[in-house]
């Protein structure tokens, strides 16, 4: 894993992800790993990177929870981890089933600390999401009364 390290092209590159289309979803853990690196926070300024980043980490942890834990978790140092638990946070699909993505995470043995990390920020989504739509829906229980 360390030879593309230390060319360091995988940070904000989408050739580093793995075709899941052609690996008809299975994800190695070397696939896992430099999916992962490549999610940092100076790639925040290329907009269709972090969308399709966004959404193919939630893809990716659905595949396989066990070891997106495992490999967070052994390299949680060389990642940018704090990144990872803010992309969590702040889903750019509405359509991604948070709550199935937590229930996923909290089956899987082990990892303690890293998995503690991880729920808290998922939860945060959630939270996220339902202020959203209580708001949106009050917004347009308010409109329909007014009009």
């Amino acid at each position: 894993m360390n030879n593309k390290l230390n060319s360091d092209t995988c940070r904000c590159n989408f050739n580093c992800w793995p075709n899941l289309a052609r690996t008809k979803n299975h994800i190695s853990e070397s696939q896992m790993f430099f999916f992962l690196y490549t999610i940092r926070k100076i790639c925040n300024n290329d907009a269709e990177f972090t969308e399709a980043c966004n959404q193919a980490l939630f893809d990716i942890i659905q595949l396989n929870p066990e070891l997106f834990l495992r490999i967070i978790n052994k390299y949680k140092t060389v990642f940018d981890f704090d990144y990872i638990l803010f992309t969590l946070e702040n889903p750019v699909n509405e359509d991604i089933d948070l709550k199935k993505v937590l229930k996923m995470i909290k089956a899987v043995n082990g990892f303690d600390s890293t998995k503690n990390e991880i729920i808290n920020s998922l939860q945060k989504a959630i939270d996220k999401y339902k202020f959203t739509g209580a708001n949106i829906s009050l917004t347009a229980t308010m409109l329909t009364q007014s009009c």
